[in-house]
């Protein structure tokens, strides 16, 4: 359908449309909620890694956790993956980035 897509608008404006609104795309609640998981994984694993070295040089044994925090930014909403052809309505590709941080505080020894 993708693929159709610069060739319906051209369509459209040659039928007699005289405005077209943006096309835009988005992801899924389930996606979202999937990369949002993975995210979280991935930060928590970082940073559970890099206090285990920080208190092996400190000579010190982590505890457990005391607090920690979530940060985020972005959205979902993801423009075209691709460009049409020459003689048809272009349809610029787009990202969006999300990023996901954690602070954890740790109890030490």
């Amino acid at each position: 359908m993708l693929e159709n897509l610069s060739n319906i608008i051209d369509g459209s404006v040659a039928s007699g449309a005289n405005e077209i609104g943006g096309i835009s795309f988005s992801v899924s609640e389930e996606k979202q909620k999937q990369i949002h998981e993975k995210l979280l994984a991935q930060a928590v694993e970082d940073a559970n890694a890099k206090a285990k070295r920080l208190a092996e040089n400190l000579k010190v044994k982590i505890l457990g956790v005391r607090t920690s925090s979530i940060s985020e930014s972005g959205f979902f909403q993801p423009l075209s993956a691709g460009f049409a052809e020459k003689t048809a309505t272009p349809i610029m590709p787009g990202e969006t980035q999300m990023t996901l941080s954690v602070q954890m505080n740790y109890i030490i020894d």
